[in-house]
């Protein structure tokens, strides 16, 4: 984690493996099931978990994650049908099923979270996976800060020949990280970021020419707190 490398088009921890465009491919790219949410977690940095009870916005966002573990199971489910009824082919499918298989009992089980991206445009106190799964890295600031910038596909309606018709556009806002090593990290690369991560406000940063400017902050968010309390709510 946090190794500068080109973003990674292979599979992902919890990820099945399959065609490109194929449906499996699809669903998968749509909704990343984390593994083990820990990786990439504000744990994996030593940060200590923070008391059970949740605030409003914390108890909405582990409802969100909630959902999405449902839709999660029902569209897995639905591919491994498609599996196993030969409507769904991969390069292996025994070991697809075998995969899925085991992805649905953890989601069951509530041994993995779904977590939902960062969404455009960016506000402090949303917490969510990085868009892409990466950052490019803009400026080593230190040796765990960094500027980098995220990518967002945003659809927007645009008039042409007096028609509304929808078109995605790339916005690639300006961040703070902090909380990550960046001892690996170099200048015009990109590096994979797995995990959950909080836009924690902003700051006014020195640029290289001198001049001042306001980014927002992105910190690593420990998800032990939203796995406990889904899995009380579960017991309750």
């Amino acid at each position: 984690m946090g190794r500068s490398s080109p973003r990674a088009t292979g599979n992902q921890p919890g990820m099945i493996v399959s065609p490109r465009h194929s449906p499996q491919r699809q669903l998968v790219s749509a909704l990343v099931v984390l593994a083990a949410w820990t990786v990439g977690s504000a744990a994996a940095w030593g940060q200590t978990a923070r008391p059970v009870a949740l605030s409003a916005p914390l108890a909405a966002f582990a409802q969100q994650c909630e959902t999405l573990r449902y839709g999660t199971i029902l569209k897995l489910e639905e591919s491994l049908r498609g599996l196993k009824s030969g409507q769904v082919v991969t390069p292996d499918n025994p070991g697809t099923i075998r995969q899925a298989e085991a992805d649905l009992k953890a989601l069951r089980t509530r041994q993995r979270l779904v977590v939902p991206l960062l969404h455009f445009p960016p506000r402090p106190g949303q917490i969510g996976r990085v868009p892409g799964g990466g950052v490019y890295v803009e400026q080593v600031l230190g040796p765990n800060e960094a500027l980098v910038r995220c990518s967002f596909h945003v659809t927007v309606i645009v008039t042409r020949n007096k028609q509304s018709v929808s078109e995605v556009v790339h916005q690639r806002p300006l961040f703070k990280i902090r909380g990550v090593p960046t001892a690996e990290w170099g200048a015009s690369s990109d590096v994979e970021l797995l995990g959950a991560f909080e836009i924690a406000g902003a700051e006014r940063y020195q640029t290289v020419d001198g001049q001042w400017a306001t980014v927002q902050v992105l910190k690593p968010f420990d998800m032990r707190p939203i796995e406990d309390y889904l899995r009380r709510q579960a017991v309750d």
